[in-house]
């Protein structure tokens, strides 16, 4: 859709980039942040075990505030200031991008601290809110994060 994507990708490509994508669930559980918040959190927790520095990712209009809120920021440079039809014509897609996942300096202070904790203690069980529903029940969810066999250097490619 935009060849300065290319370029974009290669830059970040040198210190370790990665795309968060493909985090859907269904009906039954929308709006209670599975895809969306938790599963974001646990991959930006398990980035630095990859040797990643930046993620980007393509989110919904619902879904650009969900970015931003873990220190991800829309990259206006790419498309029409950051917008797509994308998968398809009828639907819109904003190319996110958080450019310090080691230190999430643009994290919303709770979400940063949450994922900080996840990085400490890659296994454990906590129970969940969801931050931008206030009559969403709590989830408890089981976490894994241990990436086994990783190269650090794996996602990282020389200009």
């Amino acid at each position: 859709m935009d060849a300065n994507i290319f370029q974009m990708v290669r830059t970040l490509s040198v210190h370790g980039t990665g795309e968060i994508c493909g985090l859907w669930n269904s009906k039954e559980v929308a709006g209670l942040g599975i895809g969306a918040i938790f599963a974001t959190r646990s991959a930006v927790a398990i980035g630095t075990q990859l040797g990643l520095t930046s993620v980007m990712s393509l989110s919904s209009p619902v879904t650009v505030r969900f970015s931003e809120f873990q220190g991800g920021g829309i990259v206006t440079s790419l498309g029409n200031n950051g917008t797509f039809y994308y998968p398809k014509i009828n639907l819109l897609a904003t190319v996110c991008c958080i450019e310090d996942i080691v230190d999430l300096p643009l994290c919303n202070p709770s979400e940063r601290e949450r994922i900080m904790d996840l990085r400490e203690h890659p296994i454990q069980s906590a129970l969940e809110l969801y931050p931008f529903r206030k009559e969403a029940p709590s989830i408890h969810i089981s976490y894994n994060l241990v990436v086994k066999n990783t190269r650090v250097d794996e996602f990282k490619i020389p200009l």
